[in-house]
């Protein structure tokens, strides 16, 4: 989890360096995101607009909410975007992990959905738009 929030800070980043104007084409955007129906928490949520640019970055708290933000500016690129959703665990052992040491992770959610071009979910992101729903499925069957 933590190299795809370094990521997502690092392309956020970017888009701050290289400055908006205006009203910035952001729109706040909310939403929820299930896994097989149950909230996903601690999952990384990602918007990239059809047009490229600065995606725009959440991450969902315990009841799979989550708000989205692009840098320090509040919202997601007005027009069409496409989403990824990952949350991957840590596969550590409890204790002291040293700055140089690769942690091995599990990604907890389907790969599919780890790439705006593969995960199927897209949103046309607008003012005054109603919180998204984004409802991912793992194709495991349920006992």
């Amino acid at each position: 989890m933590l190299r795809w929030m370094l990521l997502i800070s690092s392309l956020s980043s970017v888009g701050l360096v290289s400055g908006c104007g205006g009203d910035h084409g952001l729109a706040p955007v909310s939403g929820r995101v299930t896994l097989d129906g149950t909230p996903l928490a601690d999952a990384a949520v990602l918007f990239q607009a059809e047009g490229g640019g600065v995606p725009a970055t959440g991450v969902t708290d315990k009841e799979g909410n989550f708000a989205m933000s692009t840098g320090d500016l509040t919202g997601a690129a007005i027009g069409n975007n496409s989403i990824s959703v990952v949350k991957e665990i840590s596969l550590q052992p409890k204790g002291k992990v040293e700055e140089s040491e690769i942690v091995p992770t599990k990604m907890l959610t389907p790969p599919k959905y780890a790439s705006p071009q593969t995960s199927g979910l897209t949103v046309d992101v607008k003012p005054g738009m109603e919180p998204v729903i984004l409802e991912l499925v793992s194709g495991k069957k349920k006992s």
